[in-house]
């Protein structure tokens, strides 16, 4: 039996850009709320995916709300009657683009982990957008005061990534009461909630707050944003310029900019989500380097891998089969002028690769215009997903004192496209395919969580990924260990070291 706690508040937004306050306290019994709040984002037709369904939340529903840092825990029934020895705790990060989703989902239900795996599941949500996200010089002004007063850390354009840190905090405190156990955390996160996760692994304020980590569908070994430096493929701005940038944008430009930022602070919040929507292609809802004291993010994730300046705990990633097929999602192909035909492909890739433009253009041809979709969608599935996992478990893997990493690709059919596996790890979705796979993700995915390591009794054996003889788990229609194609190894001969150079977000 599994008791489920919705919309448990674990922090709490006192004010518009500003750092995550204490949850409320009560002391009589709290029922589940019927309405679950989340961070304000687009709704309505064409969202409806983006909607909890009578599933698994029944009659709750959601409503948009700035002050929405809560969680969704499930638990065993003997872990909360404290009958038996602590759970591990899977500390869930949803996705969305740094703008989307919530907690509050149907394939977000720990059920099944719960019930079937013994695990405490906690799902919990963070401010997103411009919310979340914005820098601003006198933000910027605020954290310096703040440092100076409290020594706390600084929220100019990380506040999403204090929010995730005042959850874990939560979860060190709170856990127990749920049965959990807070040393024996993993951070798990789908596409945005992996590059968030990748960044809690060189984040310092996170040490010994998670014990495992696990990365679905995205990494992070680049950045578009930097506090005060100019970023050459995100408009050519600093964060701090961009968030000067947005608010003239919004009519709140003042010489001021502590007037500028009271006037941003006084916009309905309808404003920031219409703006969020429009402009897609050049807004970036990510962490952000910021190289002052009391720093969430001193340095680039590439940075901090090379130089081994990451917590030291197991890490299990992996992607889909066409996680990123389709999406064109590079920076550089984000931005006017379009490339779409034979000519401006050739251009782009003698650009970006200069002297292996020739291999890269080999590696990806083209042969009229009608294949510059395809071949883009190809580079951007190998730069973000594939090989950027490929160069982050190297990574992991090469460094001194390493711990186990596991690598693992989805070809399970109908599962294959970016987040569509959410559902073989959670369980949470049916009917599920007769093949062995989801109930080997799921085990997989718990025995993890216990130990640091997926395997187990009558599961295929999951071999650690190595640089000299990389391996990886293929969940399909059949399970077990696959090594790469050879076009493979020459694409990725190739892109790793594009990807190493930090040109470009993987």
């Amino acid at each position: 039996c599994v008791v489920r706690f919705l919309g448990v508040p674990f922090a709490s937004v006192e004010r518009r850009f500003g750092r995550p306050g204490r949850p409320p306290v009560w002391w009589l019994p709290r029922l589940n709320p019927q309405t679950l709040r989340r961070c304000p984002q687009p709704c309505g037709d064409g969202f409806e995916w983006n909607e909890p369904a009578a599933a698994v939340f029944g009659s709750h529903r959601v409503a948009d709300d700035e002050n929405c840092l809560v969680a969704n825990v499930w638990a065993p029934v003997g872990a909360l009657l404290g009958t038996t020895a602590l759970r591990p705790i899977v500390f869930y990060i949803h996705g969305g683009a740094g703008k989307l989703m919530s907690p509050h989902l149907d394939e977000l239900s720990g059920l099944e982990l719960a019930r079937n795996h013994d695990l405490v599941f906690v799902a919990v949500h963070y401010r997103l957008g411009a919310l979340g996200w914005l820098a601003h010089p006198a933000l910027s002004e605020e954290d310096d005061e703040e440092r100076r007063r409290r020594q706390e850390e600084n929220g100019s354009g990380n506040f999403a990534m204090l929010d995730l840190l005042a959850a874990l905090r939560w979860v060190r405190v709170h856990g127990r009461r749920f049965g959990g156990d807070p040393r024996n955390v993993t951070v798990w996160g789908l596409s945005t909630g992996a590059q968030l996760v990748a960044n809690l692994l060189v984040c310092p304020p996170a040490a010994g707050l998670f014990h495992r980590a696990m990365l679905q569908s995205c990494v992070d070994l680049s950045n578009v944003r930097d506090l005060r430096a100019r970023s050459a493929v995100w408009q050519h701005k600093s964060a701090e310029e961009w968030g000067r940038a947005l608010a003239a944008h919004l009519g709140c430009a003042s010489s001021s900019v502590a007037d500028e930022l009271c006037a941003l602070r006084a916009l309905p919040v309808e404003i920031f989500v219409e703006h969020s929507w429009a402009m897609a292609a050049s807004d970036c809802y990510e962490p952000c380097i910021d190289r002052r004291a009391g720093s969430v993010k001193p340095r680039s994730s590439l940075e901090a891998l090379k130089t081994g300046a990451w917590h030291r705990v197991p890490v299990m990633l992996g992607v889909t089969e066409h996680d990123g097929l389709g999406s064109c999602e590079l920076e550089w192909t984000m931005f006017p002028p379009k490339v779409a035909s034979v000519a401006a492909y050739t251009a782009l890739l003698q650009e970006k690769f200069g002297l292996k433009c020739e291999r890269a253009l080999h590696l990806y041809q083209v042969s009229s215009d009608a294949d510059v979709d395809g071949a883009l969608g190809q580079i951007s599935n190998d730069l973000w997903y594939l090989m950027g996992s490929w160069a982050m478990a190297d990574l992991l893997a090469s460094a001194a004192d390493a711990t186990a990493v596991f690598t693992y690709v989805v070809s399970e059919a109908g599962f294959t496209t970016h987040g569509a596996d959410t559902p073989l790890w959670t369980g949470a979705t049916t009917p599920m395919p007769a093949s062995p796979s989801p109930r080997c993700a799921m085990a997989y995915l718990a025995n993890f969580a216990k130990v640091g390591d997926p395997n187990g009794e009558g599961l295929p054996k999951w071999e650690p990924h190595t640089v000299d003889a990389p391996v990886e788990m293929e969940l399909g229609a059949t399970v077990g260990m696959r090594t790469r194609t050879r076009e493979q190894a020459a694409r990725y001969e190739l892109m790793g070291g594009f990807i190493m150079s930090g040109e470009v977000a993987a």
